[in-house]
């Protein structure tokens, strides 16, 4: 038998020990020095490593990255899951982010486009994430935002 952390549970039962603090002493070989958000990611690597399509992981660590400003490994990892979740408004518009943040502005506004499409209501955020700053003077990063607050008053209608 492996010491792999599907051992315990699957990754579902390794991120519940995680967040519980219950992973102490597990994670020896990773959990060493550094802020927390190197152990984040170190604990969220491992997990990913133990199931690839661990989609909870995979976001906590591709928004880990984005913050940290590793954005190529951010958009990385937002490629991997708009292929697990490819109709997904949230995880589409992460892929937006990591598309302009990485100077990939056509498929940032494709990402943002299909975002919309599948749901995403929130004009506001839109307009104030900072990851979004290249598109706002985009044509149609105007027509998204319309469109959205648009939803947002049917919806409220």
């Amino acid at each position: 038998m492996s010491d792999r952390p599907s051992m315990i549970g699957g990754p579902d039962g390794l991120m519940a020990l995680y967040y519980q603090g219950g992973t102490s002493g597990l994670f020896d070989a990773i959990d060493v020095g550094g802020a927390d958000d190197d152990l984040d990611v170190r604990f969220c690597e491992a997990v990913v490593a133990a199931d690839p399509d661990y989609v909870e992981a995979l976001a906590f660590l591709g928004n880990t990255y984005t913050r940290r400003g590793e954005h190529t490994k951010g958009l990385e990892i937002d490629l991997r899951l708009a292929r697990l979740r490819p109709r997904s408004p949230r995880v589409q518009y992460n892929l937006a982010c990591s598309c302009a943040l990485t100077g990939r502005r056509e498929e940032a506004l494709a990402a943002l486009r299909r975002a919309v499409e599948f749901g995403f209501t929130d004009a506001d955020h839109m307009l104030k994430d900072d990851d979004l700053a290249s598109l706002r003077d985009d044509p149609l990063f105007k027509t998204l935002v319309e469109l959205v607050r648009d939803t947002e008053k049917d919806a409220k209608a």
